[in-house]
């Protein structure tokens, strides 16, 4: 093995509560419990459905005004790293092709292609073994608001591709919005997951979401490094996300790569990253966006622009209390980015910091307790929550309407 590898599921590795060892030559699994926790009295799961619900439309005849509401989406599977391939990861669970270069993503269990006017808003999405729902070619005008994401393997949201000009321009995802949903512990097994991962997006708002406890990116907009591939007018604003970072490097809370002509970045609050590099991070290409107005707290680099291909971006009127920032790029305008000092933050950072996640429901729902409740999964590694860690804690949440339930297909002891 020349490159960083990850090796797991052997018995010598069981050494740690809550870990487990699936013996397939003897039909066995062996589970080290948790201090507490009884098997006799536990309820284990072990998916077997690498689907849930795939929709597809065509070209021609897309899908249209559909909408899923008020269900739970759990259980499901990802077996391809059982296999002699394994998971050749890239990033943002892409992998390395036979050629070096990527190309097949991991699958979501809930995944639409070709759609019009879609909905889905006030789903549960947990247990996920690939990553989680995803709008894939041809999605255009959907929604995906006031959802609950967590405990999922790979993306909490997958938006798009890395298909630049497609030959049919109708494979274009575009005019899609993202607001108001709720993501936690993604990445738990593949770390390099993105909160939310966008592609060749255009005309796409990202919007009100609260992102937290994240083991490499928040937002990535965006992918490869060319000026010509239709990423155009896109939106990310009032958003917070914290806590990221926290496993892997060279991410940030928000992450783009390559030109996006309109785009605009603003009023989101990215804070508490634990490594490098920025918080707000234009990478390899990424030119014509504006960063205003956004607040940039406890961060090695509140800003980190390393490569001279970046060209007439705007920075401008974004507050941190960290100096460290690092603009190199071509006719870039940098003006009026504020540093505090000793916690005083300006009234206009304020109200940006009051604006940004989730938004109050709307009249009639409900809202969940602050606390989320673990549950005992044998696949994936769940990570205990605690009171001790208030970024588990999201703000506004919104349950379900109904106690609909779409589970794959389980085995129970």
């Amino acid at each position: 093995m020349d490159k960083i590898s990850w090796l797991e599921n052997a018995y010598a590795f069981l050494d740690e509560e809550g870990e487990w060892f699936h013996d397939s030559s003897r039909e066995s699994l062996y589970y080290k419990p948790r201090t507490g926790e009884y098997l006799r009295t536990s309820s284990v799961v072990a998916p077997i459905l690498e689907s849930l619900l795939i929709a597809r439309g065509t070209p021609d005849r897309p899908l249209t005004n559909l909408r899923i509401t008020g269900l739970t989406f759990a259980y499901a599977t990802w077996l391809q790293p059982n296999t002699a391939r394994g998971f050749p990861d890239m990033q943002s669970t892409y992998q390395y092709g036979d050629d070096g270069y990527g190309g097949e993503k991991i699958p979501s269990s809930v995944a639409f292609w070709f759609t019009d006017s879609l909905v889905l808003d006030h789903n549960a999405f947990t247990a996920l073994g690939g990553n989680g729902p995803a709008l894939e070619e041809g999605c255009r005008n959907s929604r995906i608001s006031w959802n609950r994401i967590s405990d999922i393997s790979g993306d909490g949201l997958h938006i798009g591709n890395i298909t630049a000009n497609p030959v049919d321009p109708r494979e274009r995802v575009v005019g899609n919005i993202i607001d108001n949903n709720s993501i936690t512990q993604i990445g738990s097994e593949y770390h390099g997951a993105s909160a939310i991962f966008l592609g060749y997006v255009a005309e796409t708002r990202v919007l009100h979401n609260e992102i937290g406890d994240v083991p490499y990116t928040g937002i990535s907009l965006g992918w490869g490094w060319g000026r010509s591939s239709g990423m155009k007018g896109n939106e990310v604003a009032f958003n917070n996300i914290h806590h990221h970072m926290r496993t892997l490097m060279d991410g940030g809370g928000i992450y783009t790569l390559g030109a996006q002509p309109g785009t605009r970045i603003h009023h989101n609050y990215v804070h508490d990253q634990a490594n490098e590099y920025g918080a707000l991070y234009p990478d390899e290409g990424s030119s014509y966006i504006r960063w205003d107005s956004n607040v940039v707290k406890s961060a090695k680099r509140w800003f980190f622009m390393s490569n001279g291909n970046m060209l007439n971006d705007t920075i401008l009127g974004n507050y941190t209390d960290t100096r460290a920032s690092v603009i190199i790029g071509e006719n870039c305008r940098v003006e009026n980015n504020t540093v505090v000092g000793d916690g005083f933050w300006p009234s206009e950072a304020l109200e940006i910091i009051a604006q940004a996640g989730l938004e109050a429901p709307s009249p009639g729902i409900s809202s969940i307790p602050d606390e989320e409740k673990g549950t005992t999964s044998i696949l994936g590694r769940e990570r205990p929550k605690s009171k001790a860690e208030p970024w588990k804690t999201f703000r506004n949440w919104v349950e379900p309407r109904s106690a609909r339930n779409l589970l794959g297909k389980t085995m129970k002891r």
